[in-house]
């Protein structure tokens, strides 16, 4: 009989090389949420999905008081 597993997971690596990294997650959340900017544009700026930027505006992250702040406080995007 095989072991049990006592801890479930999930697939895939833990550290993703690719995406938003956490630092800029505050600035994607000023321009989306206080200059209106449409998801379309933040992601094209970031080279990432529409649905990439709805998650992260969605998650339970953007409750996070130093994040609002940060994001209050984010003044110009990137330039890529």
């Amino acid at each position: 009989m095989p072991p049990v597993v006592e801890i479930q997971g999930r697939p895939g690596p833990k550290d993703i090389a690719y995406g938003i990294p956490e630092d800029q997650w505050p600035i994607v959340l000023h321009r989306v949420l206080e200059n209106h900017e449409s998801y379309r544009k933040v992601a094209v700026d970031y080279g990432v999905s529409r649905e990439t930027i709805r998650r992260l505006v969605q998650t339970p992250i953007r409750l996070d008081s130093k994040l609002l702040q940060a994001a209050k406080g984010a003044g110009s995007s990137p330039r890529r």
